[in-house]
């Protein structure tokens, strides 16, 4: 099968793709998009995204598009047994023919048989979390090597896709949140004026008071918001004192520049305080951090992290944070 003979269909299918990435339609309706057009570029008679079941390791059927119904239903198991093995390897399969199949399961001889599939693994962030597959049933061709290239490229669609679809969510948070912390600041604004309304003559000596108080108070609903944000407890770095040997955990450099104070250590656990978490610097500490390591994430004021920066490394201190 020479699926790169059909180019008109290659450059329709990768604008629509691209034009609806860009315009930001929705990362569903992308990824059905996606799809679609697989089926119909590869001539295949089905292609489907899957993607796994957490709670029993299983995968399931995000979206498919077949060529017939008739063939909507057609050796699902063995197609989910590959899929499932793309998602454990992080690999990609391409089983050109029948006899491809009998290395991984008893394939019986018979009508309506999967003749040729190729699938490859969608990462995002070091992680599979889908897998988009194409087959052929009961026909004589077989996709190739050009095949499986094309379905890569329609792979690498659906990434930027997943990519954007993050990036955008993580910007509305950070917009949410922004929004919080000003409409807190713009209640405590609206409280002074009603004080100066109120009471006259007491009213210099109270604004005085809460202005003094207004970016404690304001600051400390924002680190509450961040907290539940990130679902992150709250601590206190008050006279706290940083250990070099802890901070190397992490690369002191690296912790300096990101605001990270690593709090514990030990075998198979790890307590970091965060002044400025963020998705992306949360998923990263993890990319670095060893396996099996557990982490605990903490949010500090800013403030006193930036201080406990400021003061000398104490390589026998005995901390006590909350």
């Amino acid at each position: 099968m020479n699926a790169m003979r059909n180019i008109e269909c290659l450059e329709t299918a990768f604008f629509q793709i691209s034009s609806m990435i860009i315009t930001q339609k929705g990362l569903d309706t992308t990824l059905e998009l996606i799809v679609r057009e697989s089926l119909n570029c590869l001539n295949a008679h089905r292609a489907t995204i899957f993607l796994m079941d957490e709670k029993n390791s299983l995968i399931k059927t995000q979206f498919t598009y077949t060529s017939d119904q008739s063939y909507s239903q057609g050796e699902l198991f063995e197609e989910k047994e590959v899929a499932l093995k793309s998602f454990k390897e992080n690999k990609s399969f391409l089983l050109r023919e029948p006899k491809d199949f009998s290395e991984l399961f008893k394939y019986g001889k018979g009508e309506r048989k999967l003749t040729s599939l190729m699938c490859i693994p969608l990462s995002f962030q070091n992680r599979v979390i889908k897998v988009l597959s194409v087959v052929l049933i009961g026909k004589e061709s077989s996709f190739d090597e050009k095949d499986l290239q094309l379905l890569s490229i329609f792979g690498n669609y659906a990434f930027i896709a997943l990519e954007k679809a993050y990036w955008h969510s993580e910007v509305r948070k950070a917009v949410s949140l922004q929004k919080t912390y000003e409409q807190y600041l713009e209640n405590i604004q609206n409280h002074l004026q009603d004080l100066i309304k109120k009471d006259h003559p007491n009213a210099e000596e109270n604004i005085e008071r809460l202005l003094a108080e207004k970016d404690s108070v304001g600051f400390n609903t924002y680190l509450n918001a961040l907290s539940k944000n990130f679902n992150i407890p709250i601590i206190s770095l008050k006279n706290f004192s940083l250990n070099s040997l802890l901070q190397k955990a992490v690369g002191e450099k690296y912790a300096e520049n990101n605001k990270i104070v690593v709090l514990e250590k030990s075998a198979d656990t790890i307590k970091l305080a965060l002044a400025e978490p963020t998705k992306y610097l949360m998923d990263e500490i993890r990319r670095i951090m060893p396996p099996r390591k557990k982490i605990k994430f903490y949010l500090a004021d800013p403030d006193e992290v930036e201080l406990s920066f400021k003061k000398h490394y104490n390589p026998f201190s005995i901390n006590r944070f909350k």
